[in-house]
């Protein structure tokens, strides 16, 4: 490899850094947003913004989650994940898929996925026993869940 081509390909690696630090910054400011309009302050403010870290070693997707240690199942998911859903990402941070959540909670796959929709007509309301289990498990905050059935 010539020393034109080994300039050219380190300008790109600098600049796919550039763009991956700016995205982790926009993303952070988003959070910061989403915790400002859903009137989030102390504890589950800081955990709602400490879901998504910025870690190195996260899996490239549209999720920002740590993949390191996790089972195969889990790095699936992770890698397949296209929503940023606060529920979405504790689950893949603590090592379970939605498929092991449902299970848990003796509920379909397809349900918990859509208590998760980023399509306000397609999300489904999470039964309120639910959504208490998973604040208690996974520290979710009740303000990360669209609507919540009684």
């Amino acid at each position: 490899m010539d020393e034109k081509t080994r300039r050219e390909l380190a300008e790109i690696a600098a600049q796919e850094a550039a763009l991956a630090e700016r995205k982790r910054r926009l993303l952070h400011l988003a959070k910061e947003q989403i915790a400002d309009d859903a009137k989030l302050v102390g504890a589950e403010r800081a955990a709602f913004l400490g879901l998504t870290g910025g870690a190195t070693g996260r899996i490239v997707s549209t999720m920002d989650v740590d993949g390191t240690g996790q089972s195969e199942a889990v790095k699936r998911g992770i890698a397949r994940g296209r929503r940023n859903h606060p529920a979405q990402v504790a689950f893949y941070e603590n090592g379970v898929t939605i498929k092991d959540v449902a299970a848990e909670l003796r509920e379909t796959r397809a349900r918990v996925s859509a208590w998760m929709s980023a399509d306000p007509k397609a999300v489904r309301a999470i039964p309120s026993r639910h959504a208490e289990h998973l604040k208690r498990r996974f520290g979710i905050p009740l303000s990360a869940w669209a609507r919540i059935a009684d």
